[in-house]
C-alpha cells in the first residue's frame, strides 16, 4: 500500500502511533514521540517479512519437512520498507544512527539541518557506535563549524577530516559528539518552547540559582547521549593530566575548550566556570599566556576561546569582583593580532580595537569603583577611551580583516554611512556589494555596543553631575554630548537588527548570527526607558532565533534575565505612576545593580 502524496498527509509513522506532519526532512511529532520516522524515503508496503519467525517444522529432519504454519494472531502484518531498486538500505535508520531524523525547525530564520550521508566505505555499516560517531563529526562540520568562523572556507581551522576519524582520541571524539548532539536537540525544539521561562527567576536581593532553560527538560532520546559522551570526555582529560607529558597537556588544553563551549552551550550560568579555571591552571604550568602563545601555534584557538570567555564574562560581574582578572586580561593586549586577528577564527567577530577597548572598560570599571567619582585621572582616562572608540572606522576593519573579496571599479556615487555625525566614505564599486554592506554595518553595530556598554558604566552610573563633551575635531567642528552618542548608537543597532532580522534577510552567509552580544547591551539599554516595547520584542525574538538558529542555551538564558529586568522596571514606573511607596522603589538603575542579580559567574556568549 503506498500512500497517497498529497500536500497535508504523509506516510504512517512505523509504529501507528502519530501522524506525520509533513516537517521536513523527518516529522517533528515522531521526535517528540521518541519513535522511529520513515520521513520521506521509500514508501510503506504490506508484505511478509522473510523470517522462519512462528512457523513450525515438522519431519525428521531429512529430507523436505512439510511446514505448517501456526495459527496467526489477529490485526494487520507487518509494516516494512520497500527495498530500493537504486540503492539498497544497508541499516536499519533510527535514533541511534542518524540525526536526519530530529531536524523540526519551521521558522524562516532558522536553517532546517539536513541529513549528513557518510561517504561510502569510510566505515562499517554494521558498525552503529563508529556509524554515529561519524554522523556526528559530518553534522558537526555541517552546521556548527560554518558558525564558529567569520567567513566559512575550506581552510576552516575547525572542520574535522572524517577521513581520518580513527586516528582522533576516543575522548575527543566523545566531545564531539556531545557539541553536535546539543546543538541538534536544541535546533529542534520550537521557538515558543525555547523562549518558555519556568525554570528561574531573578529577583532584587538573591540571584539565580537556577539555570534558566534546562537541557534536561527537553523531551528527546538522545539527551542521555549527551551525558554520557561528556562522562566519557572528562575520564579522557583525567587520563591526560595524570601522565602530565608536555603533548598531553597541549590535548587537555584543546580538550578542556571544547568542554568550556559545550558547558556555555548548554546553560550560562552552568559549570563552564570551572573548566574555565582549570585552563588557566594549566596555562600557568606551561609558563604563562604569553609563553604558550608565543611557542605553540596549535593552541592559538583553544587560547582564544579562553580569551574571550574570560573578557565577555567579566562584562557580567560586578565592577568590584573583576579585579582579580584584570591584570590577565591586560596581558591579552598584545596577542589580539595574533590568536585572535580581527575574530575572523571565531563566532564573535569584532574588530581587535574594539575588543581592546571592552578590556579597558572592564580596567576602568574594576579601577573607578575604588577611587571618587570626581577623580580627575579616571575621567580623563575614561573621555579618551571613549573618543577610541567613536573613532574608529568600520570600514578600515573589513578590508583589513579581507572580510569581502575585491571586485572590479563600478561607475557611481561613493556611498556615505552616518554615525553620530562622523562620515565614513566608501568608494562606490565596494559599497555596490550587499555583502561589504552588511559587514559595514557589523561593524558598526559592534561599535555602538562597545559605545553603549562604556558610557552607561564609567559616565552615567558613575553620577558624574557635569555634562560629557566630546573635543571639536571629533565630530568635524560640532559639539557632541554623551547622549546624542548614546542615542545614535540605540538607532545603529536597532536600525541594524531591523535588516539582519528581517523575514527576508536570512542567507547561507547570515552576518545576523554574529548580533547575540549587541543584542544583549541593548536589551539592557531597553531597561532605561518605558517607551520601548517594540524594541524589546525585537530583542526577545532576535535572541530567540539565534539560540535556535546557533544551538545555544545560553541566549535563552539572556532572554530570561532581560525579562526579568524589563519586568522590574514596569513594576516600578507603575508605582511611581500611582504615588505608591514600595520595595520596587529599589529598583536596580545602573549596571553594577542590574548584574548583581545573576549568579556569580554568568556569560551570554560563545
Amino acid at each position: 500500500m503506498t500512500p497517497e502524496n498529497t500536500a497535508h498527509s504523509c506516510q504512517n509513522c512505523r509504529w501507528s502511533r502519530v501522524r506525520c506532519d509533513s516537517t521536513r526532512p523527518a516529522c517533528r511529532r515522531c521526535a517528540f514521540d521518541g519513535v522511529d520516522c520513515l520521513g520521506y524515503g521509500p514508501p510503506l508496503l504490506w508484505v511478509q517479512p522473510e523470517t522462519l519467525h512462528g512457523q513450525h517444522i515438522h519431519g525428521n529432519g531429512s529430507g523436505n519437512g512439510s511446514i505448517s504454519r501456526l495459527s496467526r494472531k489477529r490485526g494487520r502484518p507487518k509494516l516494512v520498507l520497500a527495498k530500493s531498486r537504486t540503492q539498497p538500505i544497508s541499516r536499519r535508520v533510527d535514533m541511534d544512527g542518524s540525526f536526519a531524523i530530529f531536524s523540526t525547525s519551521k521558522d524562516k530564520l532558522v536553517k532546517p539541518p539536513l541529513p549528513c550521508p557518510l561517504p561510502r566505505g569510510l566505515a562499517p555499516a554494521n558498525d552503529a557506535d563508529v556509524n554515529f560517531t561519524l554522523h556526528c563529526l559530518l553534522y558537526f562540520n555541517t552546521h556548527i563549524c560554518p558558525d564558529v568562523v567569520a567567513v566559512d572556507s575550506p581552510e576552516n581551522p575547525h572542520r574535522i577530516d572524517v577521513y581520518i576519524w580513527h586516528l582522533i582520541p576516543d575522548f575527543l571524539l566523545s566531545m564531539l559528539n556531545a557539541i553536535s548532539i546539543t546543538h541538534q536537540i536544541i535546533r529542534s525544539q520550537p521557538l515558543n518552547v525555547l523562549l518558555t521561562d519556568n525554570t528561574a527567576t531573578y529577583s532584587e536581593g538573591s540571584a539565580a540559582d537556577k539555570q534558566v532553560t534546562r537541557l534536561e527538560s527537553f523531551h528527546h532520546p538522545l539527551i542521555t547521549k549527551v551525558y554520557r559522551y561528556q562522562h566519557q570526555a572528562l575520564q579522557g582529560i583525567n587520563g591526560c593530566l595524570q601522565i602530565m607529558q608536555t603533548e598531553l597537556t597541549d590535548m587537555a588544553i584543546a580538550l578542556i575548550a571544547l568542554l568550556l563551549m559545550a558547558q556555555v552551550q548548554q546553560s550560562a550560568h552552568g559549570v563552564w566556570w570551572a573548566h574555565w579555571k582549570a585552563i588557566r591552571q594549566l596555562v600557568g604550568t606551561r609558563g604563562g599566556f604569553t609563553e604558550i602563545v608565543n611557542t605553540n601555534s596549535s593552541l592559538h584557538n583553544p587560547l582564544s576561546l579562553f580569551m574571550l570567555i574570560d573578557v565577555m564574562s567579566c562584562i557580567t560581574k560586578p565592577s568590584g569582583s573583576i579585579g582579580g582578572r584584570i591584570s590577565l586580561q591586560l596581558e591579552y593586549l598584545e596577542h589580539l593580532p595574533t590568536i585572535y586577528h580581527d575574530g575572523t577564527d571565531t563566532g564573535f567577530p569584532c574588530p581587535n580595537e574594539l575588543v581592546e577597548c571592552i578590556i579597558r572598560i572592564n580596567h576602568l570599571r574594576a579601577t573607578s569603583c575604588l577611587l571618587p567619582d570626581n577623580d580627575a585621572d579616571i575621567n580623563s582616562r575614561i573621555l579618551s577611551l571613549v573618543q577610541q572608540i567613536v573613532s574608529f572606522s568600520p570600514a578600515i576593519w573589513i578590508h583589513r580583516a579581507n572580510l569581502v573579496k575585491p571586485r572590479a571599479s563600478l561607475p557611481g556615487r561613493d556611498n556615505v554611512f552616518h554615525f553620530t555625525g562622523y562620515d565614513f566614505t566608501v568608494p562606490a564599486n565596494r559599497a555596490a556589494a550587499v555583502e561589504e554592506g552588511g559587514w559595514l554595518c557589523l561593524g558598526f553595530m559592534f561599535q555602538a555596543a562597545v559605545l553603549l556598554y562604556s558610557t552607561r558604566c564609567l559616565i552615567l552610573d558613575r553620577g558624574i553631575p557635569a555634562p560629557i563633551f566630546f573635543p571639536t575635531d571629533l565630530a568635524h567642528g560640532s559639539i557632541i554630548d554623551v547622549h546624542d552618542l548614546r542615542s545614535a548608537a540605540d538607532d545603529m543597532l536597532f536600525n541594524g537588527f531591523r535588516r539582519f532580522f528581517s523575514v527576508n534577510s536570512r542567507q547561507d552567509a547570515w552576518i545576523g548570527k554574529f548580533l547575540y552580544w549587541p543584542l544583549f547591551i541593548a536589551g539592557m539599554e531597553c531597561c532605561s526607558g518605558s517607551e520601548s516595547s517594540d524594541k524589546r520584542e525585537l530583542v526577545t525574538q532576535a535572541l530567540g532565533n539565534l539560540a535556535s538558529y546557533l544551538g545555544d542555551l545560553s541566549l535563552i538564558d539572556a532572554v530570561s534575565f532581560l525579562r526579568s529586568q524589563w519586568q522590574m522596571e514596569s513594576d516600578m514606573w507603575r508605582i511611581e505612576a500611582s504615588g505608591e511607596r514600595s520595595e520596587q522603589a529599589l529598583y536596580p538603575r545602573t549596571w553594577d545593580d542590574k548584574i548583581s542579580l545573576l549568579r556569580e559567574n554568568s556569560v551570554f556568549f560563545i
